[in-house]
């Protein structure tokens, strides 16, 4: 009897340390699925901001959008600080590409507003609307 209540304890102790190591499984495996899901929402996020972003530069709201895109930049540099996501580095091609459409935007409305020749080395306004 002794020698089956010795082997019950073992098989016992084999079965507390087998159930330990998938609870530590599950625990980590959580953890992960959390950290993923965290990343996705940043990911979603900063999608939908440059959205925003563009709507605003297609209303004319250069300043706004311009404001809007460096917060942006410099919440997609803090969500890619030790994370290797392919879709941070896409993110921050569309922000790169985002920045450069509203240079060219701002460029369009100097041209509109200031008038310069250089042969006569002038520097015009067009009359104001009225």
């Amino acid at each position: 009897m002794i020698g089956a209540s010795k082997l019950s304890i073992l098989e016992l102790e084999r079965h507390v340390h087998d159930a330990r190591s998938k609870l530590h499984l599950l625990e980590e495996e959580l953890a992960f699925n959390q950290a993923l899901a965290a990343r996705i929402e940043e990911v979603r996020h900063i999608r939908r901001t440059i959205s925003q972003i563009q709507l605003l530069s297609s209303q004319g709201d250069v300043l706004e959008a311009i404001e809007m895109l460096v917060k942006t930049e410099e919440e997609l540099g803090l969500a890619q600080k030790g994370h290797r996501i392919k879709a941070f580095g896409v993110l921050a091609i569309a922000t790169k590409n985002l920045r450069q459409d509203l240079v060219n935007a701002l460029d369009r409305e100097w041209h509109h507003l200031i008038r310069i020749d250089a042969q006569m080395a002038t520097v015009s306004l067009p009359p104001s609307p009225q």
